[in-house]
């Protein structure tokens, strides 16, 4: 994490102990729950202030499930899981509020009411948390994947430009540059049924380099060839696997 997501984090996190105290400062003036009398309302009113104060928290750490390095974030419904988690919080503080409202009248709402729906608005916040985090990381090991097999292609194609600019040859080098053409163009993901022709494919280009800095032209193009014929194999394996 560099300076600036770190300064971010900072400014987030007292933002919202801002608002934490700014909620509790307006619950504990408005509703005083030091003057309920009634035990049941009294116990409705702080699970109702709990749950709210949880469901808050669960915001809060709902921003922190940004990937701040690709800007990926846990998704559900096409929905970012901090503007789901603020929605929840908005339900969940509407119903505390009602129990708070009703607790500091001294409304004897039972108990069991208040737990039950308050974890069940809890629950699901938590079920949809979960899947979106689990698909999250699906994605996220996808996307890892797919940039390790292009950048292996595109290290070949480097390796390919490399023995290019060191070849004397015109002619070689033409070849050499259609070879790095055919490279750059070629399917970049891969699979365990190609793996075998990948290896191979990175084994001849070794040789057409080093074949190159020894001046060993004469070599050069049947590797090419050779080279050429895998990419061939290599992309018609990939395309018929698909």
């Amino acid at each position: 994490m560099n300076k600036s997501s770190k300064k971010n984090y900072v400014l987030i996190i007292v933002f919202y102990a801002i608002v934490c105290a700014l909620i509790n400062l307006l619950i504990f003036t408005i509703f005083k729950p030091g003057k309920i009398e009634s035990d049941v309302a009294k116990k409705a009113f702080w699970f109702a202030y709990g749950f709210m104060m949880a469901s808050f928290l669960l915001h809060v750490g709902s921003l922190f499930t940004i990937n701040a390095k690709r800007g990926i974030n846990a998704v559900f419904m096409g929905m970012p899981i901090y503007v789901i988690s603020a929605i929840f919080f908005a339900i969940q503080s509407f119903v505390s509020i009602v129990f708070m409202i009703l607790g500091g009248c001294n409304v004897s709402v039972p108990t069991t009411l208040v737990v039950v729906l308050e974890i069940l608005i809890l629950g699901i916040y938590l079920a949809i948390a979960v899947l979106s985090i689990m698909t999250k990381n699906i994605v996220q090991e996808i996307d890892d994947n797919i940039v390790k097999k292009v950048t292996n292609l595109r290290n070949l194609y480097t390796e390919v430009e490399v023995a290019m600019e060191a070849c004397t040859d015109p002619e070689l080098k033409n070849s050499l540059r259609k070879f790095a053409e055919n490279i750059r163009f070629s399917d970049p993901m891969s699979n365990d049924s190609i793996a075998a022709l990948d290896h191979q494919i990175k084994v001849v280009i070794e040789d057409i380099k080093y074949s190159v800095y020894d001046e060993n032209y004469s070599s050069v193009p049947t590797l090419l060839r050779r080279g050429n014929l895998l990419l061939v194999e290599r992309n018609k394996k990939l395309a018929n696997s698909k």
